[in-house]
């Protein structure tokens, strides 16, 4: 049976979603807005969820901003 090797289509898409999220970094791009734009993408109970989580945080840990990692909300 042969290995696979190499990364996956959806590996390889998590990569580059990361790379850009680090260059906008660079940018100083506004992180709030990334990640109410990440949310909005989901679907409706998963954007619900991250929603609630990001309302949570904000509350909790004021002192964190909002970001995003491998294309998904942080």
């Amino acid at each position: 049976m042969a290995e696979k090797s190499g990364f996956s289509a959806e590996e390889k898409a998590a990569m580059k979603e990361r790379a850009k999220e680090t260059r906008a970094k660079r940018g100083k791009k506004d992180g709030a807005a990334e990640l109410a734009a990440k949310i909005a993408e989901m679907g409706a109970t998963d954007r619900k969820l991250a929603q609630r989580v990001h309302e949570l945080v904000g509350k909790h840990a004021p002192d964190l901003e909002p970001t995003t990692w491998y294309g998904m909300p942080a």
